[in-house]
């Protein structure tokens, strides 16, 4: 027992590098010490406390930022469930919309290459977002990428799909929306509802995309592209038709280029 003790209290040999701990570094090299001697140093039990704060510190935090983004996913998870009556309603008429809007420009008669697709979800999946959406910060540049869709050198699919949606926010005051016709009662209120369903999307992908990691968003959203593409379209319709006003829906934009991207992939 005494030769244990002996041994335990004999030579401690350890050579300690460099160590940095709340900005304070500690060099050193212990040689023919004690263990007592050693532990018994006040300025090796501050520095041994201060690691061990330290490593708790990052655990914590760790664990209240994945319980943060948990939770958050959550309430997007019951944000989204919340708005089902809202993505009904809102392709209820805009599906109904287009195939009016299609008997307007005579759709049987017009040629191959002029004709868009009979149904609107594949027509916005091959027409894709407007070039540059992601970067309009006002009506200037808003009304810039509407003129270069409109232009001879823009994409005919795009130009007939900004057709469709102009007719659902025309800019004209004396138009009312084709979605009107999509309604029994022809009512305004009717209307109101469709608009009022289609803003609560809208704003609620743009709020989700500005607050939580992309590539989560990407994942969860990925089959809603067809979606968040139409209701980036109709937020260029609705600038056109507020005149000099722009709604910024920066997030959304973003949001659905990204998930274009990685379904390009």
């Amino acid at each position: 027992m005494e030769d244990s003790l002996t041994l335990i209290d004999t030579v401690f040999i350890k050579t300690i590098d460099t160590l940095k701990i709340n900005d304070t570094i500690f060099v050193g090299i212990i040689n023919q010490k004690s263990y007592s001697s050693f532990f018994c140093d006040p300025s090796w039990i501050v520095a041994i406390a201060a690691i061990i704060s330290a490593i708790l510190s990052i655990i914590i935090y760790g664990k209240s930022s994945a319980l943060a983004k948990r939770s958050l996913r959550n309430d997007i998870n019951a944000g989204w469930v919340k708005l089902t009556d809202s993505r009904i309603l809102f392709w209820k008429h805009i599906e109904a919309g287009y195939d009016i809007w299609k008997q307007e420009i005579g759709y049987n008669s017009l040629n191959e290459n002029d004709r868009p697709s009979n149904d609107l979800s594949e027509l916005v999946l091959n027409v894709g977002l407007p070039e540059n959406i992601e970067k309009i910060k006002d009506y200037t540049t808003a009304e810039y990428i509407l003129n270069e869709i409109r232009g001879v050198n823009g994409r005919p699919l795009q130009n007939r799909l900004l057709q469709f949606l102009s007719r659902i926010y025309p800019s004209e005051p004396n138009i009312n929306s084709i979605i009107l016709s999509t309604i029994k009662s022809h009512s305004p209120k009717s209307f109101l509802s469709f608009d009022k369903a289609r803003m609560d999307l809208s704003l609620s992908y743009n709020s989700w995309a500005e607050t939580t990691d992309i590539k989560y968003l990407k994942k969860r959203f990925y089959d809603d592209y067809c979606l968040i593409v139409l209701l980036s379209w109709i937020e260029l319709c609705i600038t056109e038709k507020l005149k000099h006003k722009w709604s910024n829906r920066p997030y959304l934009f973003k949001l659905a280029r990204d998930i274009e991207k990685s379904r390009n992939r």
